[in-house]
C-alpha cells in the first residue's frame, strides 16, 4: 500500500515521475538474495520497523557484499546494531546510517564484538550534521581507528 501511495505521488508530481525503467518493489527474505561470479549478496531482517505478523514477511533489511574478496556491510536504520550481528563475521566494513543511531554506540559494538570492521558512517542525524568531526573523534576514540564520514560525492573503494 505504501509502494503505490509513492508511486501515485510521483507520478502527479512535475513531469509525472517519467522513466526509461520500471522500478518494481522486492519482497526479500534472510539469505542469499543474488550471486554472480563477481558479487554476492545476502539480505538479513532487521528490528527497524515493527516484527511482523506470523506468516508476514519482514520489512526492513541489511545487507552483505562479498567481491573481490572483500566483504561490507551496509545498512539504514536498524532496531538496534545488534541486528547487524549474523551479517559483520569477518566483514571488512560496515557502512551504517547515523539518523537514528548514535556514533558512540556502534563504535562501542563494534569494538567489543567485531574490532576488526572498518567503520563509513553516513545519512546523518542531527548530532553529526552539528559537529561530524567531534562525533567521529568520539568514534574514532573507542575504536581506535579511523573513521570514515561520508559527505555528498564520496567514492569509498574497498581494498
Amino acid at each position: 500500500a505504501a509502494w503505490e501511495g509513492v508511486w501515485q505521488l510521483l507520478g502527479r508530481s512535475e513531469g509525472y515521475f517519467k522513466t526509461d525503467y520500471r522500478i518494481e518493489p522486492v519482497h526479500y527474505v534472510d539469505g542469499l538474495i543474488d550471486e554472480s561470479p563477481r558479487l554476492r549478496v545476502t539480505a538479513h531482517h532487521n528490528h527497524h520497523l515493527e516484527d511482523p505478523a506470523p506468516g508476514e514477511p519482514w520489512h526492513s533489511f541489511s545487507f552483505r557484499l562479498e567481491a573481490g574478496g572483500k566483504t561490507t556491510v551496509i545498512s539504514g536504520d536498524v532496531g538496534d546494531i545488534s541486528d547487524l550481528e549474523p551479517l559483520l563475521p569477518g566483514a571488512d566494513w560496515l557502512l551504517m546510517e547515523t539518523g537514528h543511531h548514535q556514533v558512540e554506540k556502534i563504535a562501542a559494538y563494534l569494538r567489543e564484538h567485531f574490532p576488526n570492521v572498518r567503520l563509513c558512517l553516513y545519512h546523518h542525524g542531527r548530532a553529526m550534521l552539528a559537529d561530524s568531526a567531534g562525533q567521529a573523534a568520539k568514534g574514532e576514540a573507542i575504536l581506535g581507528t579511523p573513521i570514515v564520514v561520508a559527505e555528498e560525492g564520496l567514492s569509498l573503494v574497498i581494498e
